[in-house]
């Protein structure tokens, strides 16, 4: 009979030793680490993506409203008057449609032209990515009641 416990026999039932233990558990701790600082970072982007959706959004119902505004001064005429229409429709969009003062964006109405008003929504992204950046939207809007204006 042969001693199978004799000296350079290497049983399987024996297990790993304890070197081969903290190596494959600091390969397991590299692995886990990087892993979650990948998660850790999708978060980050997804929420900021979620935030900016949010006032993309918020800007597109304030667009909506101003259209609505000047589609509801279609018989109005005195916009008509020597003002402009523009500058006549910024007043009403500044009296019923104001920016609430804790709006993430802000919005300039410019009425240079008596038949364009350009609109700009500002809002900073810093907040986001950590740099102060700030991104514009700009809308120009001819005003609809113009065209029941009398010819001069």
């Amino acid at each position: 009979m042969r001693n199978s416990q004799g000296l350079g026999h290497h049983h399987p039932a024996q297990g790993f030793s304890l070197v081969e233990v903290m190596i494959a558990a600091a390969v397991l701790f590299v692995l886990l680490s990087s892993a979650n600082r990948t998660l850790m970072m999708s978060m980050a982007n997804s929420r900021q993506g979620a935030s900016r959706m949010q006032i993309e959004s918020d800007i597109l119902n304030d667009i909506e409203i101003i259209q609505g505004i000047d589609t509801s001064l279609s018989s109005d005429l005195n916009g008509c008057g020597s003002g402009g229409g523009s500058t006549y429709l910024k007043g009403k969009i500044e009296s019923m449609n104001p920016v609430a003062s804790d709006a993430p964006w802000e919005r300039q109405l410019v009425a240079t032209d008596a038949t364009l008003l350009r609109i700009t929504y500002s809002f900073s992204t810093s907040e986001m990515t950590g740099d102060t950046s700030t991104e514009q939207r700009i809308v120009e809007i001819n005003p609809s009641f113009l065209s029941e204006c009398p010819l001069p």
